[in-house]
Parts: C-alpha cells; sequence; structure tokens
C-alpha cells in the first residue's frame, strides 16, 4: 500500500501484523542522510499526529544514527535551533544519536531551509523522547 513515492523515498502505509499500528518505512541510508524536501513530509506528518495526541514510535536498525537524526528534525519543527535540537536528541534519547557529520548537517540545512516551523505548543512539551 504505497501511499508516496519519490526516487528516494517510498512510505507505505500498512499494518504491523502483530500490533495493527501503522507504519511509515523510509528507504533511508545506514549512517545516511535524505534529501531535505523528501523527508520534511515525513516530519510534518509525524508533528500533526502528536498535535492530536498520537503516539509516534521512530526507530531505524541501530537506534542512533537516523532515528536522532529524524528525532532532532521533529525539534526543529516545533522551533527548537538545530544545535538545540542535536543536543536535546543526544541528552535525553542517546548521546551516541545523530552518528555522522552530514547527519548533524542535515538537521542544520533542515532549519536553514525551513525557518518556519510550528513552535512548540503551551500544553505539549518533549521530555525524554
Amino acid at each position: 500500500n504505497r501511499v508516496w513515492t519519490s526516487p528516494n523515498l517510498h512510505i507505505g502505509a500498512v499494518p504491523i501484523p502483530e500490533d495493527n499500528i501503522p507504519a511509515i518505512y523510509v528507504e533511508w541510508p545506514d549512517m545516511g542522510i535524505m534529501p531535505i524536501d523528501e523527508i520534511r513530509p515525513i516530519v510534518k506528518y509525524v508533528v500533526a499526529q502528536t498535535l492530536i495526541n498520537k503516539v509516534i514510535e521512530i526507530g531505524c536498525i541501530g537506534a542512533h544514527g537516523r532515528t536522532g537524526t529524524f528525532m532532532a528534525l521533529v525539534l526543529v519543527e516545533y522551533g527548537y535551533s538545530a544545535e538545540e535540537a542535536v543536543s536535546t536528541v543526544r541528552r535525553d534519547y542517546c548521546k551516541h544519536a545523530i552518528e555522522t557529520t552530514a547527519q548533524e548537517k542535515m538537521v542544520e540545512e533542515y532549519a536553514d531551509q525551513y525557518p518556519e516551523n510550528i513552535g512548540l505548543p503551551d500544553y505539549l512539551y518533549i521530555d525524554n523522547l
């Protein structure tokens, strides 16, 4: 059930059989980065889901590089600077998160390219991602 496709990104909304939770799968190379214009729709979707109190699970095989980078992108959408987002993820999630310089630069470029973020609503806070 592919719902959106681009050359580097395939998102499928399919239920996971064990617990029937919808999932979004992103083809993102291990230790690599994604084109910002391709990952942004996913980031915006995740942010929208959190604003209506949906629980979001983010993961990759190692749960450090891609997972941490994606978490930082979500925080940037909430109004964190790139530096604040990276340090928050490393402090509150895992000190090894966002493993490569390229991933750090991806967060910086995302923040530079999309400075019009939604800001963090008063009733929502990020704690121990």
